[in-house]
């Protein structure tokens, strides 16, 4: 059961990671075609975004040294 609920933990975080790049990307580019003025919302969303980006990839990073640890205690 802990093990489903850490693998929908790890795609409820990559499906969000996904949906705020998606979003930063249509704000910049809404931004570039002259679509919109709001420079705040849109560096908002980029940094949502990278924050985000980062974010995955500590858990990622930590996830890889734990599994590194326990392969190492196994040997």
């Amino acid at each position: 059961a802990a093990e489903g609920a850490f693998e929908g933990r790890v795609v409820e975080l990559l499906d969000s990671v996904s949906t705020l790049q998606h979003q930063a990307r249509e704000a910049s580019d809404g931004y570039l075609r002259g679509e919109h003025d709001d420079v705040h919302g849109t560096m908002i969303a980029m940094q949502e975004a990278d924050v985000s980006l980062r974010f995955a990839t500590n858990i990622r990073n930590r996830v890889v040294e734990a599994y590194r640890e326990v392969m190492r205690m196994g040997g």
